[in-house]
């Protein structure tokens, strides 16, 4: 095996390189993710305010799908991290293969379940909404559904990449998605006036043509994750259970996480179309200022799946503990930026004042309490870089529906705060499970599945 199966000692100079190494691409592979969203709120808002507001709150929904299928990648990535830290090659191509493969069928009766159900979704979901707004939901959901299973896809063979130590596959993928995607979204929302059909076709073109850079890495005679044989594919149970032990527990946590801030998007979508946009481009803003945050998190399951491997619990606490204080100061970092920047970037998805000023406000909340993000969702990645996913599945679960969602409910709707009321909401959600991971981190009882 090659010197992806090299798990460094603990000393913090060899942490730090090994952080050097993996970080930058990671960092650009998710700037390059959000910016894949970004791009089509931008050229929605160049269309028009109901094209913004209808492509947003579906994106509020697909994210749900799309994310429960990077929960369940996120399964196959840890075993092999873990592989790489106990040096077995084997398993490590054996449980990429069965996690892709089961995935990817998984993803293809989701995609089934959409189709013949889309317009009972919506009606569901966005009922309330006006006209012009639920045509654009209804042309871009019939569109960018065909993205669920490439999106399974690229979520499997881009965690197990990262977790062998290969960040720049998924960074390159990323870069490529984004140049089809810009170059697809103005050529058929702006030139051909496709409007939000354009930006559906030019997402589901974007997560082809990054799968295709996967697929032709995977294809190198030198690589050393194998390219899954489909055809001759015969489902290992035991494995599955493994891997899906990992991600299942993830991805129900993603998906009730999801789920509950589409049910606040339902909220929001009775409070006017100003809001609506005023509250997607917030969303916007946020994807972009938290994503050293965001990149950390998947930093944190691949390093302390390897440590796991290896062995060693005082290492992987020691590990963990690391990242802890490293992301929180990140976390004051962009606390300031929220206060400073968010106001002149809003203008960039909108020229409604009203609309940038609203979301201004949403965002100095938002920075406000961003000292509390680290321990609420960079710390629990380490407990499933560990193995351990249930105690972040409860509390995840529990906090988002009763602080997060009942919250929003009487803070935005019954007290009349609307959008703001949705933020304190979600701010306070961080507060409550960040104060509670913190003390889970303490007990160590997280490191059940670590051997000494």
């Amino acid at each position: 095996m090659r010197n992806i199966l090299k798990v460094p000692k603990q000393t913090d100079i060899e942490l730090k390189t090994l952080e050097d190494q993996l970080f930058p691409s990671i960092l650009i592979e998710q700037l390059s993710s959000v910016l894949l969203g970004i791009v089509n709120t931008i050229v929605m808002g160049m269309v028009s305010t109901a094209a913004l507001a209808g492509v947003g709150q579906i994106t509020s929904l697909t994210n749900v799908i799309f994310l429960f299928f990077n929960g369940l990648g996120q399964g196959g990535a840890v075993m092999v991290a873990q592989s790489v830290g106990a040096k077995d090659e084997k398993m490590m191509k054996k449980s990429f293969e069965q996690a892709l493969i089961a995935g990817t069928f998984v993803s293809l009766l989701v995609l089934a379940v959409l189709f013949f159900f889309k317009d009972i979704i919506l009606s569901l979901l966005f009922g309330a909404v006006e006209a012009d707004v639920m045509k654009a939901s209804d042309d871009y959901f019939k569109i960018c559904m065909f993205a669920t299973p490439l999106w399974a896809l690229y979520y499997h063979i881009a965690g197990a990449m990262r977790s062998s130590g290969d960040t720049k596959t998924p960074m390159r993928a990323t870069v490529v998605m984004n140049v089809i995607n810009i170059a697809a979204s103005l050529l058929l929302c702006i030139v051909m006036g496709l409007d939000a059909l354009g930006a559906g076709i030019a997402l589901v073109l974007s997560v082809l043509a990054g799968c295709i850079v996967c697929f032709i890495k995977l294809m190198g005679e030198k690589y050393h994750l194998d390219m899954p044989d489909f055809r001759n594919y015969k489902p290992d149970m035991a494995m599955i259970k493994k891997v899906w032990g990992i991600g299942i527990p993830i991805s129900l946590e993603s998906l009730m996480f999801q789920g509950g801030r589409l049910l606040l998007q339902v909220f929001v979508s009775g409070m006017g179309t100003n809001m609506i946009s005023a509250y997607q481009v917030a969303n916007s803003i946020c994807n972009i200022f938290q994503l050293p945050m965001i990149s950390a998190q998947n930093l944190i399951v691949t390093i302390i799946g390897r440590c796991t491997g290896a062995g060693g619990r005082q290492r992987v606490r020691n590990t963990l503990d690391y990242f802890n204080q490293k992301t929180f100061t990140w976390s004051l970092y962009v606390g300031v930026i929220c206060f400073t920047l968010s106001y002149p970037v809003g203008f960039v998805f909108t020229r409604e004042v009203e609309v940038v000023r609203t979301a201004w406000g949403l965002m100095c909340i938002y920075g406000a309490f961003m000292p509390f993000f680290s321990a609420s969702f960079d710390t629990p990645q380490g407990f499933k870089g560990a193995g351990e996913t249930r105690f972040s599945l409860v509390v995840g679960t529990a906090s988002m529906w009763i602080v997060r969602v009942l919250g929003s409910w009487f803070l935005g709707v019954f007290c009349g705060m609307q959008a703001y009321g949705l933020y304190l909401a979600m701010c306070l959600d961080w507060v409550v499970r960040g104060l509670l991971y913190y003390w889970w981190f303490k007990t160590d009882n997280w490191m059940v599945y670590v051997r000494d």
